[in-house]
């Protein structure tokens, strides 16, 4: 079985150095020629882009979007499916409302609660993403911006998956709260200590 495995990792060392002989101009072949520690390098770089790669997948997603399938991981064991779709402005890379669901299933955490929104905006300006209608988006200007777009909804997405740590979840309006709300935005003063 090792030696299966050192031959399988062989035929991926030689296949990526073809690649990247073919990606390197005559300058940067003679560079590494001079310097053994620079393909080192080359090959770490490489060796990165292509492993990182190859952890996404893409394919077909509902209403004319792209699926892009992650390596992330929600606690519970769920991964994390972002889409791209494109926009008059652009792309737009979402989660569709996925980790707001997770949310509540895994802790019914259907509203947010003044410390959870303040923890959502900590978020959004610590990632780029935005919260919006349930969603985590983010906007790309150009198809270049997906990969940072993917990123940054991914590490909001998880941020978020930490939410159902922090403080209770706020109460929901009981009917009495909804009946003084009307009250008050048909300016009628109700006095329930009758």
């Amino acid at each position: 079985m090792a030696g299966r495995s050192q031959g399988w990792r062989d035929a991926a060392r030689r296949s990526a150095g073809r690649a990247q002989s073919e990606r390197l101009g005559e300058a940067e072949v003679a560079a590494i020629a001079a310097d053994p520690s620079k393909q080192i390098a080359a090959d770490i770089r490489q060796g990165i882009r292509d492993g990182i790669a190859g952890l996404y997948d893409c394919e077909d997603g509902p209403n004319g979007s792209i699926t892009i399938e992650t390596p992330f991981i929600f606690p519970n064991g769920d991964l994390l499916d972002l889409y791209v779709e494109q926009t008059a402005d652009g792309f737009v890379v979402s989660d569709l409302g996925e980790t707001c669901g997770w949310l509540f299933r895994v802790s019914g955490i259907d509203n947010l609660t003044s410390a959870r929104r303040r923890k959502v905006r900590e978020i959004e300006n610590g990632t780029g993403a935005q919260f919006w209608q349930g969603n985590l988006r983010y906007q790309c200007e150009s198809s270049g911006d997906i990969a940072l777009g993917v990123h940054s909804v991914a590490q909001a997405a998880l941020q978020m998956a930490e939410l159902r740590h922090s403080t209770k979840a706020a109460p929901r309006p009981r009917n009495r709260d909804r009946l003084d709300e009307w009250f008050e935005t048909k300016s009628l003063k109700v006095d329930r200590g009758v």
